[in-house]
């Protein structure tokens, strides 16, 4: 959108005209002389003045730039001159100014379309960032300090469920090489050490960046572009962390994620079921979405999809980061009301699966300018980025924290850390885990443990849980845990599974009564139906499932409880196709305690329901 030209002076514009040809050179001090050599000659010419707004605001000369747009008003008082003023003042964060300039074009005789509908927004933006200044929160931005960053840049953080991993992307622009590398630091105490290179096959000489690493340090998902192997432009890629401390050379996903398009940014659920990450559009250059895929039964991606409003808009959405929560997402767009440039959200997944309005962060996260790359740590208040907009940095990017406010925060998350191995012989295995909650039997856990027995779960920090492992030719694993608001880390665990042999006990301990009654509670299912599944596996199998009480109350009262508990269980897998002659039932009353019936710690051990393989 040009002006027409308002100047009688035929040198001004000349003056004018070199100062633009000065500008596509790239020599701006010499153009910025030729409009003030214009303006001398004829202050009422605005093209001048705007030519030498934008151009000092493109070299960070704020001050200066709105001298230039203040004779630029001056000279013509009139709708284009005030659009223009609007959004180099918005785009600076000078949002008073911004909103009064758009309300001025809004009030013009030569408004017109689109630009009428872009001011409107414009003023709604530049009215959310007044209000989000107004109310900024007194938590400090840190920088997370030299262990970490360096006169390079440091950008894209990634976090473990335990917070003691913090990976990033460097990039050394003072070098030669100038490519992207991968770093990490380890937390010593309260401070990050000294980051270091990740070791192995995964920095080459060509660009690494934008990536993620899983919940427990040992996976990581990445940006790699213009590869021999690659779909497209850019793709994601994958590599494992061995042993031996080294990550393995890096494979690609695979076409069901990667496609001749641009595919960038993921990052990955925390129980790895999930991958989000974000993909170009093909015919809108430099306009991006967010996609997710899930991980199927063997292991590989599900063809992605994109989401949804009103995550993403016509505008450009990137860096999702999906919390250890598995319900919150925060992302970076422009396609929302905002202050300028990327802004950060949140968004939360209902239990409808539909995801919520997404919430600026607003300041002193966001600001004038793009913000990219957010994490969260798993106390969902934590947050890590990257920028170049903050004060006493080292270098041109620095990694930031701040403590996000509270309407803003994801839902707390504890982890848990341990190994699964046979009973029988003491060896890894590889297995299925599973934590649902009990209050509503939501899945908030579904993953695995890597070839060696070992994961790292997370759960929201405050419920009651069923937690199960299942692995092929053992019964599956029975766990129960309370959770308390706030919890942080777990105690660890090893998980004994025994081999399907006769003689071998379950001990389920996701089967509950009322008190007295032999009526399954509705959070029983879970559990059940898992039994139901082993049951239809391993057809060849009976099963005899035998019911126990505490000593309170009458010994024939409990022996009848516990006979009638037992035929409840038995009711439940029939009605599911289990056959009735593969079921033998036994209750033992308060005759076979495990614990001591003097606590109720004890009495509540004792009261439980257990299947004895028989065949």
């Amino acid at each position: 959108w040009t002006s027409p030209s308002y100047a009688q002076n035929e040198k001004a514009i000349k003056a004018y005209n070199e100062a633009r040809e000065l500008q596509s050179k790239g020599e701006s001090e010499k153009a910025l002389k030729k409009i003030d050599e214009a303006l001398e000659r004829d202050p009422k010419f605005a093209d001048p003045a705007l030519l030498g707004g934008e151009l000092c605001l493109s070299l960070n000369r704020t001050p200066e730039a709105q001298r230039y747009f203040d004779l630029a008003w001056k000279a013509k008082p009139v709708g284009f001159v005030a659009y223009r003023i609007a959004e180099s003042s918005f785009n600076s964060g000078l949002y008073d100014r911004a909103a009064w300039f758009y309300e001025a074009y809004l009030k013009s005789a030569d408004r017109r379309s689109p630009y009428e509908e872009r001011s409107r927004r414009g003023l709604e933006n530049a009215n959310f960032s007044i209000g989000s200044l107004a109310k900024q929160g007194r938590e400090p931005v840190v920088n997370l300090g030299n262990s970490i960053n360096t006169p390079a840049m440091e950008y894209f953080p990634s976090i473990s469920a335990d917070g003691e991993l913090l990976v990033f992307t460097y990039r050394d622009t003072t070098s030669s090489k100038k490519d992207e590398d991968f770093k990490q630091s380890v937390r010593e105490g309260a401070v990050w050490g000294k980051a270091e290179f990740l070791k192995g096959r995964l920095n080459t000489p060509d660009n690494e960046g934008a990536q993620c690493v899983s919940a427990d340090g040992r996976f990581l998902v990445f940006t790699g572009c213009n590869r021999p192997e690659g779909k497209g432009s850019c793709d994601l890629y994958f590599s494992m962390l061995g042993p031996d401390g080294q990550w393995s050379v890096p494979r690609n996903l695979g076409d069901s994620i990667n496609t001749p398009q641009w595919e960038s940014q993921p990052s990955l659920s925390s129980d790895g079921s999930a991958l989000y990450f974000v993909r170009g559009r093909l015919r809108e250059p430099g306009q991006s979405d967010i996609y997710m895929s899930k991980r199927r039964p063997d292991g590989r991606f599900s063809r992605a999809l994109r989401l949804p409003e009103p995550i993403n808009t016509s505008g450009t959405e990137s860096t999702p980061f999906i919390h250890f929560d598995q319900r919150t997402l925060f992302f970076a767009s422009n396609g929302h009301i905002g202050m300028g440039g990327l802004d950060f959200y949140v968004s939360t997944l209902g239990e409808n699966n539909v995801w919520s309005a997404p919430v600026n962060l607003g300041s002193p996260i966001n600001g004038p300018g793009d913000q990219s790359g957010l994490v969260v740590a798993a106390d969902g208040a934590t947050a890590f980025f990257g920028s170049d907009s903050h004060s006493g940095g080292f270098g041109s990017f620095d990694l930031y924290s701040v403590r996000l406010p509270d309407s803003m925060r994801a839902m707390p998350t504890s982890w848990i850390m341990g190994r699964v191995i046979s009973a029988s012989n003491g060896s890894t295995l590889k297995s299925s885990l599973r934590w649902t909650r009990l209050s509503d039997g939501r899945v908030v856990f579904d993953g695995s443990t890597g070839s060696d027995g070992r994961f790292t779960a997370t759960v929201p920090a405050d419920g009651e849980y069923a937690f199960t492992a299942e692995a092929e030719g053992y019964l599956f694993y029975s766990g129960y845990y309370r959770v308390a608001p706030g919890a942080t880390a777990l105690d660890p665990i090893e998980i004994r599974m025994e081999p399907i042999v006769t003689g071998k006990v379950l001990r389920l301990n996701n089967v509950f009564f009322s008190t007295n009654s032999y009526e399954l509670r509705p959070e029983s299912r879970t559990e059940l139906n898992l039994l139901v599944d082993l049951l239809k596996l391993n057809s060849n199998i009976r099963i005899r499932i035998e019911g126990h009480t505490d000593s309170e109350g009458d010994f024939e009262a409990n022996q009848k409880l516990s006979e009638n508990r037992s035929k409840s269980v038995r009711s439940f897998l029939v009605e599911r196709g289990i056959s009735a002659e593969r079921l033998e039932v036994k209750g033992f009353g308060e005759s076979s305690p495990i614990d001591s019936n003097d606590t109720e710690t004890g009495r509540q051990n004792n009261r439980r329901t257990e299947i004895r393989v028989i065949d």
